[in-house]
């Protein structure tokens, strides 16, 4: 339904054999950056957010935690948790990360929230919700 709902100047395009999307908007940003983010300006806000709800640890998440781990181990997966950089560069609680490499291998946790060199840049992502390829493949080249 996209190419009938969202007409944008270039097409996205995917690429089967990596499953990748390219999306129009790093076309856009390749052909002027400063246009691209001008016209989005709108879709940043001001960081960093303080004001934001701490999520505590429930022993709920615990027990689902293990449930997964427990899952993982039994069919000897190779697996990487990575927390994702996100633009308001609200950092992973250190209860949470705690409890994650408590209850995973620790060295198979990856932290890239809060503010770092991934959430600086407003240029690693579209707008607040979606970072570009190129912080993926940062995260990519780091935790292989």
């Amino acid at each position: 339904m996209k190419n009938h709902i969202r007409r944008y100047k270039y097409p996205d395009t995917y690429t089967p054999i990596s499953n990748d999307i390219y999306y129009d908007y790093d076309k856009l940003i390749a052909e002027d950056s400063l246009a691209y983010y001008k016209h989005m300006s709108s879709k940043f806000y001001k960081r960093p957010i303080t004001n934001y709800k701490k999520a505590e640890v429930s022993t709920e998440e615990i027990k689902l935690l293990k449930a997964i781990e427990t899952i993982l181990e039994k069919h000897k997966t190779s697996y990487k948790i990575v927390v994702s950089p996100l633009y308001d560069q609200i950092p992973l609680e250190k209860e949470q990360l705690e409890l994650l490499k408590r209850v995973f291998k620790p060295n198979s946790v990856y932290n890239f929230s809060g503010d770092n060199e991934l959430t600086r840049p407003i240029s690693n992502f579209y707008e607040q919700s979606h970072y570009r390829p190129v912080v993926a493949n940062k995260i990519l080249d780091s935790i292989h």
